[in-house]
């Protein structure tokens, strides 16, 4: 997240790495050697960093600083719909905009899909989308962001269904069980974290979907 003041920004940073109060320590001094950073505070509970600096360039010497005391700032890749381009004018007026924001990495947009994915650390994609409509055009979509850590629960998924599906069609197919009483009670038991762990993210989208309409 960030906020900004006539003289200083404040921005949320996700930290990964940190799992003891010695941590804290270790990227509170990092912080506080930082030129530019006037303040920072950081969480170990929900591994953040909230620092106030500068300015924008500010941001990448707070994550060099982080990095070099043995931590990581996760990026976060955000695809964001833009509405009302129409010219390369325009996908350079929001890519200068997006650009412009504290902690963005890289931006890339695409005229022919009117998408712009943007790689960065801030917590907030709603200051990406403030910065798009600042620059004239509309965002008809929220963000969807991927970290390190999705991607990677993501791929365990995966790898879990396919396993259980195998071990649901061996036990089926009287492979691995000839007990006909046990068998649908074991089918049920490898569907169920399936169904429930494995699809988690489409059984939420199915019930986002009906509850708004």
């Amino acid at each position: 997240m960030a906020s900004n003041t006539s003289h200083s920004q404040t921005v949320r940073l996700p930290i990964s790495g940190m799992s003891c109060a010695a941590c804290v320590s270790r990227v509170e001094t990092a912080l506080a050697n930082t030129d530019g950073v006037d303040a920072s505070s950081v969480n170990l509970a929900t591994s953040e960093a909230t620092i106030t600096v500068a300015d924008g360039k500010t941001i990448n010497s707070a994550v060099v600083s982080i990095e070099n005391a043995g931590y990581a700032v996760a990026d976060r890749t955000s695809n964001i719909t833009v509405g009302g381009m129409s010219c390369a004018a325009c996908v350079s007026r929001v890519e200068d905009a997006l650009t412009a924001v504290s902690g963005v990495q890289s931006v890339d947009v695409n005229l022919g899909t009117n998408e712009a994915t943007v790689r960065h650390h801030v917590l907030d994609e709603n200051v990406l989308s403030d910065a798009i409509r600042t620059a004239g055009y509309s965002v008809s979509k929220s963000s969807e962001t991927t970290t390190p850590n999705d991607r990677n629960l993501l791929t365990s998924r995966l790898i879990s269904a396919a396993i259980l599906s195998i071990a649901i069609k061996a036990v089926g197919s009287g492979d691995l069980l000839q007990n006909q009483t046990i068998q649908p009670a074991l089918i049920a038991l490898l569907a169920t974290p399936v169904l429930f762990w494995c699809g988690w993210t489409f059984l939420a989208g199915f019930v986002s979907a009906l509850r708004h309409g």
